[in-house]
Order: C-alpha cells, then structure tokens, then sequence
C-alpha cells in the first residue's frame, strides 16, 4: 500500500509540474487541488468504447494534450518548413486559430460556438478568447465556470466542444487531403466519411 501511494504521489506531483510547465499543457486541468484520476474528459464519454462520442473524445485529448498536429505547433514544427495555417495561408495555425480564427472552418465552427455561448450565458464583449478556448477544450477547467449552480451544465458544454472539435478536425482534414497539402493526412477517419455521405444532398 504504500508503495503504491509513493508511485501515485510521484505521478500526481510529475505531471501536474509538466501541466504547469509545458504551454502545451495550459488548458488541460491538472493544477493544483488535481486528484490523480481518469481526466474529466473520458468519463463523460459514454458507456461504449467505439461509439462516436468515443471518436470524438480521442480527437478532444490530442488537442487538450498538445498533440494534435497543428501545423504551428512546437512538437511538429521540426518536420514541416511552415507554420502557416495550410487552409487560409494567413496566421500560425495555432489553437486559438484553429478553434476560433481560420475563416475556412467559420461555416463548421458558428452553430457549435453560439451554442457554447449560450450555454455558459456569455456573449462576445464579455468573455475573451482565452476563456473561451479554455471552456470548450477543458471546461471542467475554467475559472469562468468555477460557481455554476447546475453540474448537468458541464456535460452539456463538454458534449458541445467535443462535438465542434471533432467537426473542424473533419473539416480541415478533407481541405488538406483535397488540396494535396500534406502527405501526412492520407486518408479521413471512417467517421469523417461517414458523416460526409451523410450529408451529401440527394439528387
């Protein structure tokens, strides 16, 4: 037993000194008063393993993690010559573009935005990007939420964000893939396609 509350303590105090740390860990909740366990992320998604919100949930953690291949960010910059965004060609592809600024996901990302806003009873003068971007990558992390009075809410918002970033991350996929930009993406998740044929209009 206590062998194994020195190895929990020594992971708890390891990873919550990377989480602090490392920028790509900025939006992740593991600060201080963090308990080592599950992140909130995962159990909020669902029963089954490979259901969609599982799918989902995966692409979600890369982003939180830092690990989803942003052309701008520092973990991928030594295998690419740019950073640029390779949809609009404008800004770093960073995740504050991905998720708020690249006006090639504007369409995907408005419905799921407005719906985020609503649900944290915000509007555009009075939260900034920050929090915003830290609402849908971790809100179980967000001093802008730190009192609500409805836990339900938080499933709410996390269901929304999981669903916006799975939807841009389709989305930027097939702009890369159709415009030959990047050899790396070879091929769309089945769930992408999926979704795709799904929405094809009917003749």
């Amino acid at each position: 037993m206590a062998i194994k509350k020195s190895v929990s303590r020594y992971w708890k105090e390891k990873i919550i000194i990377d989480a602090t740390n490392m920028s790509s860990l900025e939006f992740l909740g593991v600060r201080s008063g963090w308990k080592l366990a599950t992140h909130q992320i995962w159990p909020w998604t669902g029963t089954y393993p490979n259901s969609k919100d599982a799918k989902r949930t995966a692409v979600k953690a890369k982003l939180a993690t830092g690990t989803y291949p942003l052309f701008g960010n520092k973990i991928h910059q030594k295998s690419r010559q740019s950073t640029l965004c390779p949809l609009c060609e404008r800004c770093d592809e960073d995740l504050k573009h991905f998720l708020l600024d690249c006006p090639e996901l504007q369409k995907t990302r408005q419905c799921e935005v407005e719906e985020v806003m609503r649900l944290v009873d915000a509007n555009e003068n009075r939260i900034s990007d920050r929090d915003l971007i830290q609402i849908i990558v971790d809100c179980s992390n967000s001093p802008y939420l730190l009192e609500v009075p409805d836990p339900t809410l938080l499933v709410q918002i996390e269901w929304v964000s999981r669903r916006l970033v799975f939807n841009l991350y389709c989305r930027r996929c097939y702009i890369i893939r159709d415009r030959g930009l990047d050899s790396s993406v070879k091929k769309v998740s089945t769930h992408c396609q999926k979704r795709a044929v799904a929405r094809k209009p009917t003749s």
